[in-house]
């Protein structure tokens, strides 16, 4: 019962609810004469959620919840009882009417599901779901490429690597592999499992060595030897840095003084988190760019504004999705592994 007792997710909860209300409609219609017109059209809704909810885990669509299974037999149920309010009826032209309401609602419905989740970043989300490290590089007549690849939460099934779009040779050796592929320049690391879609690594070669953001790397001095960029974005003049067991950010200071810099912190151990976050899988934390002298900032480099966040110690810690909050708006973010 999580997401009904926690803010935030009421929209979700609706909308589990309508989409099933025109199943629900339409499953006592088909059980009409049935020896029990209530269990199964109860039941084959359930049996179609959870069906639906199975396909979410094994597709990367969405998560699977038992809450969304509440949701969408009460919706089933919903439906239920409109159809036998509109039975007591007796009326030819409100069955065709209610028939054709239900039809339409449900269409736009599954639309309504469909569309976003098909334009949704897969990349944060993947970033979060598996763990992908590159130990070495070496380039000879060919590139060489070793490293872990696992998922989190299940068997990790079959798959190969790809460089610069193009297919390489791969071994997989438990949770390592090697693979070899044509050298291009700068190129991105991507991953295939079996089943799946070929997925982003965030993790890019350029020759021997190994970069994490797209495109030509800025080079800024004053940085510790060890720092890693890790997420970069051009346009709001921002560069993030993991460094051992903290972050530093790298802010413009042109950043508006309202806004907030955000940063969800994804582990494979949830049950770790603070007992607030439990029920999210992350931990959310944050802090003002914009504030005069903002807590744990450091000497500016160069333009830019520095602030240290340590990584938490208590979880481990898988992936970082970071951000700006503008009045409400996410502005910017990108999502990055912890090694």
């Amino acid at each position: 019962m999580w997401s009904y007792i926690s803010h935030g997710h009421g929209k979700q909860i609706l909308l589990n609810i309508a989409l099933f209300i025109p199943l629900g409609f339409f499953l006592t219609s088909a059980f009409s004469r049935s020896k029990r017109p209530v269990l199964w059209p109860i039941l084959s809704a359930l049996l179609v959620s959870v069906a639906v909810e199975v396909t979410q885990f094994f597709t990367y669509r969405g998560m699977l919840d038992v809450d969304d299974l509440i949701s969408n037999c009460c919706g089933a149920a919903a439906g239920m009882l409109i159809y036998k309010a509109v039975g007591k009826l007796s009326r030819d032209d409100v069955w065709k009417w209610t028939g054709r309401v239900m039809l339409t609602a449900g269409l736009i419905g599954c639309i309504m599901v469909a569309v976003p989740a098909a334009k949704s970043n897969i990349s944060t989300r993947i970033t979060e779901q598996f763990q992908f490290f590159i130990s070495s590089v070496t380039l000879d007549d060919k590139l060489g490429i070793v490293g872990e690849c696992y998922l989190y939460d299940r068997p990790t099934p079959d798959y190969t690597i790809y460089v610069g779009g193009a297919l390489a040779t791969t071994v997989v050796d438990g949770e390592k592999f090697r693979a070899e592929a044509e050298a291009s320049g700068k190129a991105e690391v991507q991953v295939k499992f079996r089943g799946f879609p070929v997925m982003p690594t965030g993790v890019w070669i350029n020759g021997e060595r190994i970069e994490y953001v797209a495109g030509d790397v800025p080079v800024i001095k004053g940085l510790p030897e060890d720092a890693v960029l890790k997420a970069w974005s051009e346009e709001y003049d921002t560069l993030v840095y993991q460094d051992g067991d903290r972050l530093l950010w790298l802010i413009g200071t042109e950043i508006d003084k309202k806004t907030e810099v955000i940063y969800h912190i994804h582990t494979d151990e949830p049950e770790k988190l603070p007992e607030k976050r439990v029920q999210y899988g992350f931990d959310n934390r944050g802090f003002r760019a914009g504030a005069e002298r903002a807590e744990n900032e450091l000497e500016p480099i160069d333009h830019y504004r520095v602030f240290e966040r340590g990584i938490p110690e208590g979880y481990n810690v898988t992936a970082i999705v970071v951000g700006f909050n503008t009045d409400g708006a996410i502005t910017w973010n990108d999502s990055f592994r912890i090694e």
